[in-house]
C-alpha cells in the first residue's frame, strides 16, 4: 500500500503554501486536529519529519521540502488532465487564482475559506506565478484572477486594479548580524566579506532595487524565494526580501531586519481579473479587493512591531 496519496501531497502542499495547519483545515473541509493527526501518521509512515513546530509557525524540513517539490509536479499534471475533462464536463468548475511568487498567501486564508464555503462546487487551483506570465495568461482565460507584484501590461485587455504596497527590508539570521554586525553598519571590509542572497524573479527586474549601498562584492543568484529565505534562515548571507513575504520568519525570530536608515522602495500590489466571461465568482472576488487592501496595510504595520 502506498504511503503517499493524492490527498496527503495536498496536504503537504498547502501546508506549504499557507504555513498553518489551521488554514489548511479550513481550504480542505476539515478540522485542525484532523489535518494534525494525519501529518503525524504520514511522517511516522515514511520514517521522516516533514515540518518544524514552533507554536503556530510552521516550516517544512529538508526531507519535506523533496516530498512538498516532487508532490507537485505530481498535483500539476493531474490538474492539468482534470481541466481538460473539465472542457468536456463544465459541471465541475475549477477558478483559477493566479499569485506571484512573492505575495503572501496567509493574506488570503480567511477569502479562500469564505470563498470555498460560499461556492462548494468549486474547485480552487492556487497557482504561484514569476515574471508577470499572470497577465498574459489571465488574458487567454487560463487563469480566472491575477494578484501580482507586476503592473498589467497596456497592451494586455484585462481590468486591473492597483490596492496596496509590500515594504522590502534587508533582512538576515540574527546569529548572521551578531556576527557582522560592524561589517554591516560600518562598512569596514564588507566589500570582500559579506555575502548578499539574491533571488532571480520579477522582484529583481520590476522593483529595480540593488544591494550596492551595502557594497558588497560577493553574491548568490537564486532562483525562487524559498531558496532565498533558507539560505538566509541558516545564516550565509544578507539578502532584499518583501516584508510580508517573512512575517512568520520575522515573528518567529528566524530572520531580524537590518535597519540601515533608509528604505529600499515598495513593491506594488496589483489585482486582475477579465471581463469577457463575468461569472460571480470572479465579481465575489472583486468585491474581496477592499478587505484585502485593508488587509496588506494591517499586517505590514503589524510586522513591523
Amino acid at each position: 500500500m502506498a504511503k503517499l496519496s493524492l490527498d496527503a501531497l495536498k496536504i503537504i502542499n498547502l501546508i506549504k503554501l499557507t504555513g498553518s495547519f489551521s488554514t489548511t483545515a479550513r481550504l480542505m473541509n476539515k478540522t485542525p486536529s484532523a489535518i494534525s493527526y494525519r501529518v503525524i501518521c504520514l511522517e511516522r509512515n515514511l520514517g521522516v519529519k516533514l515540518f518544524d513546530r514552533n507554536g503556530p509557525l510552521i516550516s517544512l524540513t529538508k526531507e519535506g521540502e523533496n516530498i512538498a517539490t516532487e508532490g507537485e509536479w505530481i498535483l500539476k499534471a493531474i490538474d492539468n488532465l482534470e481541466c481538460k475533462l473539465m472542457i468536456k464536463n463544465p459541471r465541475n468548475p475549477v477558478f483559477n487564482l493566479g499569485v506571484s511568487e512573492s505575495f503572501s498567501i496567509n493574506l488570503l486564508g480567511r477569502s479562500l475559506h469564505d470563498f470555498s464555503v460560499k461556492y462548494p462546487k468549486i474547485k480552487i487551483k492556487i497557482n504561484k506565478m514569476k515574471d508577470g506570465s499572470e497577465w498574459g495568461d489571465l488574458e487567454s482565460s487560463k487563469l480566472d484572477f491575477v494578484i501580482s507584484n507586476i503592473s498589467c501590461p497596456s497592451q494586455v485587455d484585462v481590468k486591473s486594479k492597483f490596492i496596496g504596497e509590500n515594504k522590502l527590508i534587508f533582512c538576515a539570521a540574527p546569529e548572521y548580524i551578531e556576527r557582522n554586525h560592524k561589517k554591516i553598519w560600518c562598512q569596514k571590509d564588507a566589500e570582500d566579506e559579506l555575502l548578499a542572497i539574491i533571488t532571480n524573479s520579477s522582484l529583481d527586474s520590476h522593483v529595480r532595487y540593488d544591494i550596492t549601498q551595502l557594497k558588497i562584492k560577493n553574491k548568490i543568484l537564486v532562483n525562487d524565494f524559498f531558496t532565498q529565505f533558507s539560505l538566509l534562515e541558516e545564516g550565509y548571507g544578507i539578502g532584499i526580501v518583501p516584508m510580508l513575504a517573512v512575517k512568520k520568519q520575522l515573528d518567529n525570530q528566524t530572520l531580524s531586519i537590518v535597519d540601515l536608515g533608509y528604505e529600499l522602495g515598495r513593491e506594488p500590489v496589483w489585482v486582475g481579473w477579465e471581463n469577457r466571461n463575468p461569472s460571480r465568482y470572479k465579481s465575489w472576488w472583486i468585491e474581496e479587493l477592499d478587505k484585502l487592501k485593508i488587509a496588506i496595510q494591517f499586517d505590514e504595520q503589524d510586522a513591523v512591531q
